[in-house]
């Protein structure tokens, strides 16, 4: 059973929000409407940055983010006149993160009923060493203190009692409780300066949402299955076993070091790799053109799939694989996950979202972790 242990937010009575998606190379946003359990797309639009390599450094260039952000902002249309000024907010893979520690406790007396205050001060003991666990984990990849990282929400997914899962541990009994949870985290530099930026727009931020949220919400209870997000410069994984998320985790290599290799091959500038790279993935090129662009994008298949059997650490319980975000068109991405697993490998796009309408004609694939958002609102 899934609950939200963090101080629960009231739920808006607006209707109508804003989802701005920020990514390293653009800015994704969808106006949306709720209607009972129906997210209505209403606007949709994608800004890139104005030049490339935003987010190369440790700092946010806040200049550049901040114009960007305005500039999508502007060209979604207000809604019966009135300017929707509150936002639900995804952050880049590189700087907003998820990981789904276990924690175990063991009670002293197991034979007694748990009641209120032994509940309170066990989810208290296993939330505060889940974060323990997580920043110090993260502290030996990324070198950031543990000190430095700030925790947004700590969910729990799954309770087991002496290995049966239960739904709560209220009014049971037993020695070993076992706790998986979903925690998201970042720098606080990185959240401090997004605050100021946004606030400097005049904007409003409901929540900071990580996609595996919204995933988590989208998952059915039979599902064993790995979903990849292809971004532009990062893949994220989210593996779930029987509907429930087992694993979220990440590796630096997307869909621009796709056009980047072009770059290096073919001696061209990154804007015109990446129309080219653009270009191909609609079959707009000539054969000759297609069959080199093919050879060269097909061995950097290869090594991105090295990294993703890396990340994955042996995990091949999956029995569905589903592509998202924009790096999934390419269709090598397919063909390797194909041979190696020996699965079909699906794309997961607005037909194969549920209570969603589309009013925009959503077709690109780098929409899809916008509106993942949207089930965890």
């Amino acid at each position: 059973m899934m609950r939200n242990f963090r101080s629960p937010l009231s739920r808006k009575k607006e209707k109508i929000f804003r989802v701005l998606d920020i990514g390293s190379e653009s800015v994704k946003f969808l106006v949306v409407k709720k209607e009972d359990e129906r997210t209505i797309i209403l606007e949709k639009g994608l800004k890139e940055y104005e030049r490339f390599g935003v987010f190369d450094g440790r700092d946010f260039e806040l200049n550049v983010m901040k114009k960007t952000i305005e500039i999508a902002s502007k060209e979604a249309k207000k809604e019966d006149g009135a300017e929707i000024k509150n936002f639900i907010v995804g952050l880049p893979a590189h700087i907003f993160k998820a990981r789904v520690p276990f924690q175990e406790f063991k009670r002293t007396n197991p034979k007694k009923l748990i009641e209120k205050e032994e509940r309170e001060r066990i989810f208290r003991t296993i939330l505060e060493g889940a974060k323990k666990r997580v920043s110090e984990s993260f502290a030996k990849e990324s070198g950031i203190l543990p000190e430095e990282l700030h925790f947004l929400s700590e969910r729990i997914l799954q309770i087991k009692i002496d290995g049966y899962e239960v739904p709560e541990i209220s009014g049971f009994s037993g020695k070993r409780l076992g706790f998986k949870i979903l925690t998201t985290f970042l720098p606080k530099y990185y959240l401090e300066n997004f605050q100021k930026l946004i606030k400097t727009l005049g904007f409003k931020i409901s929540k900071i949402l990580h996609e595996s949220e919204g995933l988590m919400n989208f998952l059915s209870k039979d599902q064993n299955v790995l979903f990849l997000d292809i971004g532009a410069d990062f893949t994220q994984i989210f593996l779930a076993k029987k509907g429930s998320l087992e694993t979220v985790s990440e590796f630096e290599l997307g869909g621009k070091n796709f056009s980047l290799t072009l770059c290096q091959k073919l001696g061209i500038l990154y804007p015109v790799a990446k129309e080219l790279s653009e270009r191909y993935q609609k079959g707009l090129l000539e054969e000759r053109t297609r069959s080199r662009l093919k050879e060269i994008f097909s061995r950097e298949a290869q090594n991105w799939l090295f990294n993703l059997k890396k990340a994955l650490k042996g995990k091949v319980f999956f029995e569905n694989i589903y592509c998202l975000g924009g790096g999934a068109h390419y269709p090598e991405i397919e063909e390797v996950l194909e041979e190696n697993y020996q699965l079909p490998v699906k794309t997961l796009d607005i037909k194969s979202l549920p209570a969603i309408e589309d009013r925009t004609n959503i077709e690109n694939l780098q929409f899809i972790p916008a509106l993942l958002l949207t089930y965890a609102i």
